[in-house]
């Protein structure tokens, strides 16, 4: 049929207006055998125009197309556009649509075999401009995915093969709401985002640029939840004992804070708890390259009954507890305790308890000095309290030690073999000495002499010497310049015997053998 001059009408017309209702074809166009593989039942050739139009106004009943494909193995419906440069291989408009959908592909299958339902591929490695899907909206949704699987498979998958491009990219203008929302609302026991990537070794599981931010947080978890049951918010875990060069978490800042921790815990826990394992490296560490500033501060502003600082390593059985070095120090202090307080009553800036009485080898407090310089410089014009009590409450036999001896009143030191009095005349048995004041806040102004534990002599707060006592007194003897001549009071004889001459100078004393006494020249 040749019909070159047609402008208006059809070249053919099958026309039926039958109220039938019975299932009947208006035109039908049948190849009718199965070996004849390259027959095409209609073919439509248009060099301009429309190559099919299909125009219906259906009340009720099927589709205005509708393609009823018999074939298992074949393909039903085939468009080829490859001279196509521009333009769209299928357009779809449905501008009055309210409800439903432009476009419904429906698998009832229960079939388990893999296949897509959907697929569209962009099958040229060189073609790095294409999109293969590309969804525009205006409003509403851009892509929205309802699914209820049972077991096995994700409702979104990706599975990317390229190694140096980017997977997934969210570009957004918006300027409030949210770009990218993950709620689920199931009793959850799996995971909300699950990220592995076991072969990376280098790059970023995670990256968050937000240069622009002023307010807010770039990455912000939120835990509303009353369980009392323990578990985490945020969980960081490094996960192979071999990986020493790994750091679990790292926190870069070149200005602000690095790190800030806000917390009202009512009840239980820290703010900040390091639960470490390992036995032979550190557990904390600031390394810092500050040179004025603070490193470390603790600050404490509420009424505190507990401790500021509480350290606890009962295990440890060798190391240090607090290690300082501060080899570059010229100035200032390697440990500085300061207390402002006014506060009048009993307490201690430093306390150091040596807590077991079974710890006899334990020293509390030892300071070695290396240089000329003084070991120890107490300022001010307080005193310094030493260890008190009695003479059997004496603690180890160390050389150099020094304490104050209720007992004698007075102050004692270990020599290397034995206590021995300090500031006073005492003997290492304590029974030869010089006693003043032997009464404690009794001011009487007395000096006792002691020889082998009996009081021999004393001086009054006037000068009176007095040896012995009513009685019971014991021998004075006074030498000259030449030998063999003394003055001698012989206690037991209850005499004074002179070796030696006696001359009567005036004021001198001289023996009168006619009273047996001594006289004195006039």
């Amino acid at each position: 049929m040749s019909m070159d001059g047609l402008t208006t009408g059809s070249a053919i017309v099958v026309d039926s207006d039958s109220s039938s209702t019975g299932t009947r074809n208006i035109a039908s166009i049948t190849q009718n055998h199965a070996s004849a593989t390259g027959a095409t039942t209609l073919a439509v050739v248009a060099d301009a125009g429309r190559g099919l139009f299909i125009d219906t106004n259906l009340a009720a009943g099927g589709p205005a197309l509708e393609i009823d494909s018999e074939q298992t193995t074949t393909n039903t419906v085939e468009i080829n556009v490859d001279p196509t440069t521009t333009g769209t291989a299928i357009n779809l408009s449905a501008d009055g649509l309210t409800t439903g959908s432009a476009l419904v592909v429906d698998s009832d299958s229960s079939s388990t075999g893999t296949r897509n339902i959907a697929s569209i591929t962009q099958n040229h490695a060189s073609a790095v401009g294409s999109t293969t899907l590309a969804l525009v909206a205006d409003a509403g949704r851009g892509l929205f995915i309802d699914t209820n699987l049972a077991a096995g498979g994700y409702s979104l998958e990706i599975d990317a093969e390229q190694t140096t491009s980017n997977t997934a990219k969210i570009a957004a203008v918006s300027t409030s709401g949210t770009t990218l929302e993950v709620s689920s609302v199931g009793v959850l026991t799996g995971k909300v985002i699950d990220i592995t990537a076991d072969a990376a070794t280098t790059g970023k599981g995670i990256n968050m640029s937000m240069d622009g931010l002023t307010t807010g947080s770039a990455l912000y978890i939120d835990s509303d939840s009353s369980s009392t049951s323990t578990r985490s918010v945020a969980w960081i875990g490094q996960n192979h004992a071999s990986a020493v060069g790994a750091t679990t978490m790292h926190l870069m800042a070149d200005a602000g804070r690095g790190l800030f921790i806000d917390t009202n815990l009512a009840a239980g826990g820290y703010s900040l708890e390091i639960d470490a394992e390992q036995n032979t490296t550190n557990t904390a560490k600031i390394a810092a390259v500050s040179t004025s500033g603070t490193t470390l501060e603790i600050s404490s502003v509420g009424v505190l009954t507990g401790k500021v600082i509480d350290i606890t390593a009962d295990a440890a059985t060798t190391g240090i507890g607090i290690n300082m070095s501060m080899d570059g120090l010229t100035t200032g202090s390697a440990l500085a305790i300061d207390s402002n307080s006014a506060d009048t009553g009993t307490r201690s800036l430093v306390t150091i308890h040596n807590n077991h009485a079974s710890a006899t080898a334990a020293v509390p407090l030892v300071v070695t000095q290396d240089s000329t310089n003084c070991v120890a410089k107490f300022s001010g014009t307080s005193t310094i309290v030493v260890p008190v009590g009695t003479s059997s409450n004496r603690g180890p036999s160390v050389q150099g030690g020094i304490r104050f001896n209720t007992t004698t009143s007075g102050f004692e030191g270990y020599s290397g073999s034995t206590w021995a009095g300090l500031g006073g005349l005492i003997d290492v048995d304590q029974d030869t000495k010089i006693l003043a004041e032997t009464s404690a806040g009794a001011d009487n102004d007395d000096l006792d002499f002691y020889t082998a534990g009996t009081k021999r002599m004393s001086i009054d707060q006037a000068g009176v010497l007095t040896l012995g006592v009513d009685d019971t007194g014991y021998d004075v003897q006074f030498f000259g310049a030449t030998a063999g001549k003394s003055l001698l009071w012989d206690e037991s004889a209850d005499e004074l015997v002179v070796t030696g001459k006696i001359t009567s100078k005036k004021g001198h004393a001289y023996h009168n053998a006619t009273h047996a006494a001594i006289a004195f020249g006039m």
